[in-house]
């Protein structure tokens, strides 16, 4: 039992700690009116509201739920954040249009930008 008294003979276990979650630094809360924006290089990517709801939209989905409190919210979104870190949320700027052009035409309006040649 001297193990349990001295502490000379006790083995010290080291534990490994995680890393504070924290959201990657291109994000940004910001604080407005009964809610808290999250932003990501200043474009509007998700939100919490002051009783707990939230959303995400990420890459053209739109995820949303309810916690008990505004913090939950924020470390639900942040640790989620977290395990996605090496993507980027698309940006509706950043997709191709959800309507495409059909190849005729845009055959027909390349060639009159282009040299005005005409297809057959």
């Amino acid at each position: 039992m001297d193990w349990q008294t001295d502490p000379l003979l006790r083995e010290e276990i080291t534990v490994a700690r995680r890393a504070p979650r924290a959201i990657p630094m291109q994000y940004a809360w910001s604080p407005c009116a009964g809610m808290t924006l999250l932003t990501w290089k200043g474009h509007a990517v998700g939100a919490v509201y002051s009783d707990g709801r939230y959303w995400l939209k990420w890459r053209r989905r739109e995820h949303v739920g309810t916690a008990a409190s505004p913090g939950q919210a924020r470390r639900f979104m942040a640790r989620w954040l977290h395990a996605h870190r090496h993507l980027a949320p698309l940006l509706d700027a950043d997709l191709p249009p959800k309507t495409l052009v059909p190849l005729q035409e845009f055959l027909r309006d390349y060639d009159t930008r282009v040299g005005g040649h005409a297809r057959a």
